[in-house]
């Protein structure tokens, strides 16, 4: 996760260095007593044409690593080996959730949990059980799903990149994504 964050701050270092030299350029033609303001008009749309290329690969490259980032954070979704014992045991689980779940020591919820905690799809399962059961012990035995976490908040900062980066130059605000980086680093 501190690559993926670290090679979209460079992306969004990248794009704030275009920006200001776009500023830099439109101050520049601006201050040129030569040209008519419909002439400065053209050059700075000219300019803000040639910018709008580099934001488009910008925003690939964002896109490609957010990907590749999501597929490594999605092969941590490990599937354990499910054959009829296993599913006899969780048939079990789930019926003695159903039945007695509410009443169950937040000890024996984890003991019962505790034998498909390397399957990722069934640990989501139980979750959503206890959640909808009202049980007990939800934090405490499935802590954060790290995972579907990251993925979401993956997604949700390639739209604000796509926004951001899609923007007419002179509008762009990079600080939104900077927060989320943040946020996301921790």
């Amino acid at each position: 996760m501190v690559k993926f964050v670290e090679e979209i701050r460079k992306i969004i270092r990248e794009f704030n260095a275009l920006r200001e030299a776009m500023k830099e350029k439109t101050a520049s033609i601006m201050k040129d007593e030569r040209y008519s303001d419909d002439f400065k008009r053209n050059l700075i749309a000219q300019e803000k044409q040639a910018c709008k290329a580099i934001q488009d690969e910008l925003i690939s490259k964002a896109k490609k690593i957010t990907e590749d980032a999501k597929i490594e954070q999605l092969k941590g979704k490990t599937v354990g080996t499910r054959d009829q014992a296993f599913d006899i045991k969780l048939s079990n689980a789930l019926q003695l959730l159903k039945t007695i779940g509410d009443s169950m020591t937040l000890e024996e919820l984890t003991e019962l949990v505790e034998p498909f905690r390397q399957d990722y799809h069934t640990m989501n399962l139980l979750r959503r059980v206890f959640i909808k059961g009202n049980i007990q012990g939800v934090m405490e035995i499935f802590g954060i799903d790290r995972i579907d976490h990251n993925v979401s908040a993956m997604d949700e900062l390639m739209k604000h990149i796509s926004q951001e980066f899609n923007r007419d130059i002179d509008q762009a605000d990079t600080m939104r994504l900077l927060i989320t980086l943040e946020v996301m680093k921790e």
